[in-house]
């Protein structure tokens, strides 16, 4: 009779044999494949790969051509670091046969979350939501530090109003867009966004945040045929608009009366605005608090260099910039324009402003119905307001010129009457080349 001695020590034995010939599974590094003969069948099992073994180095999924019609969450995984990246890309040129989609069903929901995820690149991707009445495309959340999103098509159904449709967003993962610790140090870059009552919304952790939320990249990107807003930013620190192309939709179901393409709402701590071209039924840039919190005076905020376009019926504005602090607004060329709205050329001002400084752009402004090339409520804003080019054209049924609360008939009036602003401005055409181009071919 075997004893319980035998017993153990057989069982001892299996288990040694057991674990020999099944070693535990080691961290991800190097290449692999996704997609139909690839080392994984879908995005959720490379991700549930990377959540269950970590990385010991960089890792790089090739994405097979193929439609994955699958929403994935991205975590946190453990090894992951600056050098320790994970990559997700379908190859240069490749987004549109590499197609991450779904149908969403449920408020909030996005095909793409990047759920605390850090250090996680999407790359030469097609990220497309389906669902008629929801779903976002990409969502960042819980602190999702230091991640890219670049070469890809990110799309919504195509001529949506919906609210729901939106096609990059910052949220917690049961509620609507806002304020919260969504993400810092993202690199958004060379994507193609379209469709959406949004194209981007993107919030920081508050209205006065520049620390916890700052320094997310949105560079060279195309959003197009959105509904109602481009690119909206709300909060964090020293962000980054560069070389984007937002035009909003004008076919279909669409706005002729408002819209935006850049909003930035208490952007702090000296964000850039620059090389953007933006082409909307009401106001292209809007610059609303912008700079209010800062960790010095001496940091600036700058919007230089863009051209904006506010075209529609209803009222216009060249450049709205209120209740700004030390703030740069240069070189900018701005075409306000309505059937027969009221047309702003630059609207600025508000009381709590302070330093900032409106120079060197050229802004034309035409209308049937009342124009107003400058309307500034109060000039304890300004440091400088001065060089620039404010063509009043149109047929105008009244004209006024607004400052301080004081109006005046013509630029010429408000010289006369207020010196140290205005006195190298001009009334003068800047010969666009077209409408929808604001390169000027003035023989001056």
């Amino acid at each position: 009779m075997r004893t319980l001695k035998h017993a153990l020590s057989s069982v001892a034995v299996l288990l040694t044999i057991v674990c020999a010939v099944i070693p535990a599974r080691a961290q991800l590094s190097g290449n692999y494949s996704i997609g139909s003969g690839g080392d994984y069948s879908s995005f959720a099992s490379a991700l549930a790969a990377l959540g269950s073994q970590g990385v010991s180095g960089p890792v790089h999924f090739a994405v097979h051509a193929g439609t994955y019609n699958e929403y994935v969450f991205v975590g946190e995984f453990s090894g992951v670091s600056a050098t320790n990246t994970v990559t997700f890309d379908g190859g240069s040129g490749n987004a549109a046969t590499r197609v991450l989609t779904y149908a969403i069903t449920w408020n909030y929901g996005a095909v793409l979350t990047l759920d605390g995820a850090d250090y996680v690149r999407f790359r030469n991707l097609t990220i497309a939501s389906t669902g008629p009445s929801y779903g976002f495309a990409v969502k960042f959340a819980n602190a999702a530090d230091h991640n890219e999103i670049s070469d890809c098509v990110i799309t919504t159904p195509a001529n949506t109003a919906s609210t729901y449709h939106r096609g990059i967003v910052t949220a917690s993962l049961t509620s609507s867009p806002s304020y919260g610790d969504h993400g810092s140090y993202n690199l958004i870059r060379d994507n193609v966004i379209e469709s959406g009552y949004y194209g981007i919304q993107w919030y920081g952790a508050s209205s006065s945040d520049y620390t916890v939320s700052r320094e997310n990249h949105f560079i060279g990107n195309t959003v197009k045929d959105f509904h109602y807003y481009g690119i909206y930013m709300g909060g964090g620190g020293a962000q980054v608009l560069r070389g984007n192309s937002v035009v909003q939709r004008s076919s279909g179901a669409f706005s002729t009366s408002g819209g935006y393409g850049i909003y930035m709402n208490y952007c702090n701590d000296g964000p850039e605005v620059s090389g953007n071209y933006c082409r909307t039924a009401s106001n292209a840039l809007r610059l609303y608090n912008h700079n209010r919190y800062a960790s010095s005076p001496a940091v600036r905020a700058c919007a230089y260099n863009n051209m904006l376009i506010s075209d529609g019926t209803g009222t216009a504005y060249g450049m709205y910039v209120y209740y700004c602090q030390n703030t740069d607004v240069y070189f900018n060329s701005c075409r306000a324009a309505s059937a027969t709205g009221t047309v702003y050329g630059i609207y600025a001002g508000g009381s709590s402003s302070s330093d900032v400084r409106i120079v060197n752009n050229i802004v034309g402004c035409e209308t049937s119905g009342t124009l107003r090339p400058v309307y500034v409520s109060s000039t304890s804003a300004f440091t400088a307001f001065d060089y620039n080019i404010l063509y009043s054209g149109g047929t105008p049924s009244a004209e006024s010129w607004l400052w301080e609360s004081t109006t005046y008939a013509s630029l010429a009036a408000m010289q006369a009457a207020v010196p140290g602003y205005h006195q190298h401005s001009q009334d003068a055409d800047p010969f666009w080349v077209a409408a929808d181009n604001l390169h000027s071919t003035s023989p001056y």
